[in-house]
Parts: structure tokens; C-alpha cells; sequence
């Protein structure tokens, strides 16, 4: 995703013949239909925290 002024634009990106932006649109629809738009938005905010973490040379995240 690229912000342009106002707008935003998506490109795809298919790999293998699986399109990431169809994944993702199947991924977040089932995300809305469990917990609604504020579901989706704290499912994304927990997953890139997560990532963010500091991570250990073995791969897990440092605990705090």
C-alpha cells in the first residue's frame, strides 16, 4: 500500500498464482464477521506489536 496525497493505492503482488491482496481480503472479511471493524483493527494492532517486539538471536521475543 502506497499513500498518495489523499488516496491510497494497493498492488498486488501474485505469487505462485495466489494473489496477497485476495488473501489478506479473505483473511480480514473473516476477522470483520468474528469481532466487527474493532475486532479487525485490535487483531492488526496485537499482530504488529508482536512483530515490532525485540527479538532474541533465537527468534522469540524478549520479555519485559
Amino acid at each position: 500500500m502506497v499513500k498518495n496525497s489523499d488516496d491510497w493505492k494497493v498492488y498486488d503482488v501474485t505469487v505462485d498464482g495466489v494473489s496477497l491482496v485476495t488473501t489478506y481480503r479473505t483473511t480480514f472479511a473473516e476477522e470483520v464477521n468474528k469481532g466487527g471493524i474493532d475486532g479487525l483493527i485490535k487483531s492488526l494492532v496485537a499482530l504488529n506489536s508482536a512483530q515490532a517486539a525485540p527479538q532474541r538471536p533465537g527468534g522469540a521475543p524478549r520479555r519485559q
